[in-house]
């Protein structure tokens, strides 16, 4: 392993000096491809979470939370069972971008992924999640077979209603 990454230091440091060749050329080639089969992958995980809705969470522990609690305990659980769809997907293109951004000093692609991911956690969520353990949302995932898209949007709905209690969950 130690040698894949000297070799490609070596050889990204040394393409670095020509910014128009063909190595960085096909390392960008590479990386819009792996970018385009993430986009694919992504899209295919929509489909499966637009077919599988949410509409209880049948745990002790979930139905004594917060509404603020739960609504952010739902929407980690959504973002892990996404991020398990694409993940590898993912992770070739995260690896092709950072080759090419090593190798072209090019960080603009760097920069829009961090923007984007970024965007991911938002305010509501982190508020929401303080204080709870990402392991014991990974459980109740586990516990719930939420290991794959969902739609959270009609418990959401009903949690933010106040519609939603542990008597209502069937």
């Amino acid at each position: 392993m130690r040698w894949i990454l000297l070799l490609t230091v070596l050889f990204t440091t040394t393409a670095a000096t020509s910014p128009k060749s063909p190595f960085i050329s096909d390392i960008k080639q590479q990386m819009e491809a792996d970018y385009l089969a993430l986009d694919q992958k992504v899209a295919s995980c929509l489909e499966q979470k637009a077919q599988n809705s949410l509409t209880s969470i049948l745990d002790p522990w979930f139905n004594q939370l917060s509404k603020l609690q739960m609504t952010a305990v739902v929407l980690v659980m959504d973002q892990l069972a996404m991020n398990a769809c694409f993940h590898q997907q993912e992770l070739d293109y995260t690896s092709s971008m950072l080759n090419y951004t090593a190798a072209s000093d090019d960080r603009s692609y760097l920069d829009e992924w961090l923007t984007f991911k970024k965007s991911l956690m938002t305010n509501k969520i982190a508020r929401g999640a303080q204080g709870i353990s990402l392991q014991k949302i990974k459980l109740l995932a586990q516990s719930q077979s939420l290991s794959t898209p969902f739609n959270p949007d009609p418990l959401l709905l009903a949690i933010k209603r106040g519609e939603y209690s542990p008597s209502t969950a069937d």
